[in-house]
């Protein structure tokens, strides 16, 4: 197995819950920026929606467009609100923006240190850069101020993975299942990780498990199908 294969994770943090205020939001200018920004992601997510299920083709996409500059401009005018910057970050993930998501990330390191969803951002974009100490290191020091956050614990499980840790990584994906995790992520992982191990008739059993707790989930069904190939199993 080509250890390239990344572990599936929840990388869409863009949700409404992101706008939530932190301790800033005491101030009556960040309760104004939370309103503003909360209002941006909505019509933003209503766009990209709305072009999903292919309603509409070119004004949909330059509303989103549209969007997306206004919450970064929004981050200029406010920029020590931790919402608008993650935000930010996670808008400059999803669309391949990885330089500006560190950025984004760092500035908001700056002002607050314990940020697992961030935490995640940036340690996606420090693999990609194949900086793995450094991702197993930033998520292993949020875990530690946020045991309980089950992203954190699969973002450090497919780094340990990445660094053929497994053992590590199956300890992650087992916390992270108990904190939440859905079933068929984590079985897929699982499966990742024992063919990596050699294991084919294990990580069967894992992918079957996870197309059981959601058979629209297309890799799982895949690598089952590979792996059943490759050892004539009808």
């Amino acid at each position: 197995m080509k250890h390239t294969l990344k572990l599936v994770l929840p990388i869409g943090l863009l949700v409404l819950s992101s706008c939530i205020s932190n301790n800033w939001g005491h101030r009556p200018q960040s309760v104004n920026a939370d309103e503003r920004l909360a209002n941006l992601v909505q019509q933003y997510e209503h766009a990209q929606t709305h072009h999903d299920q292919g309603d509409g083709t070119n004004h949909i996409l330059v509303d989103a467009e549209r969007f997306k500059n206004e919450i970064e401009r929004l981050s200029v005018e406010f920029p020590r609100h931790v919402p608008t910057l993650f935000t930010n970050a996670a808008l400059a993930f999803d669309h391949a923006e990885f330089a500006k998501c560190q950025s984004y990330c760092d500035r908001l390191f700056s002002i607050e240190s314990v940020h697992p969803d961030a935490a995640v951002l940036r340690s996606q974009v420090a693999i990609r850069e194949g900086d793995l100490p450094f991702a197993k290191r930033l998520l292993e020091t949020q875990k530690g101020y946020a045991p309980d956050h089950a992203r954190l614990r699969e973002a450090l499980s497919a780094t340990l993975y990445l660094m053929k840790d497994y053992d590590g990584a199956l300890r992650e994906l087992d916390t992270a299942e108990r904190l939440g995790t859905a079933l068929w992520r984590t079985a897929y992982n699982r499966g990742l990780i024992a063919e990596a191990k050699g294991d084919a008739k294990g990580a069967m059993a894992a992918y079957e498990a996870s197309i059981a707790a959601n058979p629209d989930f297309a890799p799982a069904k895949a690598r089952l199908a590979g792996r059943k190939a490759e050892g004539g199993v009808q």
